[in-house]
């Protein structure tokens, strides 16, 4: 029976890791929800080795397609923070990265939403990025600050007061089109559940 058990769990992160690839944005985010909730539950070992082997597929040397990789790391350091924290610096390294930058900036949210205190060392280069010229890139610093809460929240709210460029927000099983300002104006608790920044379509 266990040797069932592990089989199928090893069928289904070996899915779930397949979409996170996926062009749709919205399955890819739900894969990486899923995953995130199993990976987390593993034994630290396996959650640590699972973790050194994303980091690798950030890295340009692997030659891997990072796609989906910030998301699930935030994901996986949402419900296992006491496991994340010292992968921390290596993760956030790659904001640096244009290309990994939105996602790395929600990862940062997921995880500082459950642990405000494994985020503190990153909070004032996330800040910066409120300022970025990709409101895509804006929105989910905006959003990772506005999920930590507090004073953070109070930053965005501020430093985008007259922000009226638009990105998209998925929330509720749907996207909204909204301005930057109209997205920190919101209470922290608005994005709880399944949500996140993108960019217009088209744009």
């Amino acid at each position: 029976m266990a040797l069932s058990r592990n089989r199928s769990e090893r069928e289904l992160v070996h899915a779930l890791t397949m979409l996170t690839h996926d062009d749709d944005i919205v399955l890819r985010q739900r894969a990486c929800t899923g995953l995130g909730e199993i990976v987390a539950r593993m034994p630290r070992e396996r959650i640590d080795d699972f973790l050194r082997r994303l980091l690798w597929r950030l890295n340009p040397e692997s030659g891997d397609h990072p796609v989906g990789v910030p998301e699930l790391i935030g994901e996986i350091g949402a419900r296992a923070p006491e496991r994340i924290e010292d992968f921390l610096p290596a993760v956030m390294s790659h904001l640096a990265d244009e290309k990994l930058r939105a996602g790395l900036l929600q990862a940062a949210g997921r995880i500082g939403q459950r642990s405000p205190e494994a985020i503190r060392p990153y909070i004032e280069r996330i800040s910066e990025y409120l300022a970025d010229e990709n409101p895509a890139v804006t929105g989910n610093a905006a959003l990772a600050l506005c999920r930590i809460g507090g004073v953070h929240a109070e930053r965005a709210r501020q430093a985008l007061a007259d922000d009226v460029r638009n990105v998209r927000l998925f929330r509720d099983d749907a996207f909204m089109e909204t301005t930057l300002r109209e997205l920190v104006e919101r209470g922290g608790e608005f994005f709880e559940g399944f949500c996140f920044v993108t960019q217009l379509e088209g744009s």
